[in-house]
């Protein structure tokens, strides 16, 4: 069974963050969004805004309360569901209390960008597995396949031989 364990810790963010100041760069990844429930949608807002209330007042005055939030919303659209928007919203907020207000900006791309990361990882292993999955299954049908037609020309030779005239 495959674990899928795509948490990211306050260290790996720290790294990362260390990393980026030192000049080296993330990759994102995107996809659409699916159904709306406007319970939902009013959850996944709210925490939008709680994630940018963590962020300093000077990132929210220069970038702009909208943009920020169309921005954060862009990040999290490879996630299909509102519920696990929601959930990897929590669990930033979560994660930005750990960083001084400084720091908390790219603290929340890299972790956007870390958890993409993993889910895709988890995502690929899930995909290799079921092809190993279908491979097994394949041979096994085949197996079966060769054994039957063998049985059946001992059955139809016992049936020739039995009722052969001497």
């Amino acid at each position: 069974m495959i674990r899928k364990d795509t948490t990211v810790s306050s260290e790996e963010v720290r790294t990362v963050l260390a990393a980026k100041k030192a000049g080296k760069a993330q990759k994102e990844g995107e996809a659409p969004t699916k159904g709306i429930d406007p319970e939902l949608l009013s959850k996944f807002d709210k925490e939008i805004y709680e994630v940018i209330s963590l962020l300093p007042k000077k990132t929210q005055d220069e970038m702009g309360i909208e943009r920020l939030r169309g921005m954060i919303r862009e990040q999290v659209t490879q996630y299909p569901t509102l519920k696990e928007k929601t959930k990897i919203l929590k669990e930033a907020k979560n994660l930005l209390l750990k960083f001084a207000e400084s720091e908390r900006p790219d603290a929340l791309g890299i972790f956007l960008n870390m958890k993409a990361q993993k889910e895709h990882a988890v995502e690929s292993e899930r995909a290799k597995a079921i092809a190993k999955l279908t491979t097994i299954g394949s041979t096994f049908f085949a197996l079966i396949m060769i054994v039957a037609a063998f049985s059946l020309i001992l059955v139809l030779l016992a049936i020739e031989r039995n009722t052969r005239k001497e």
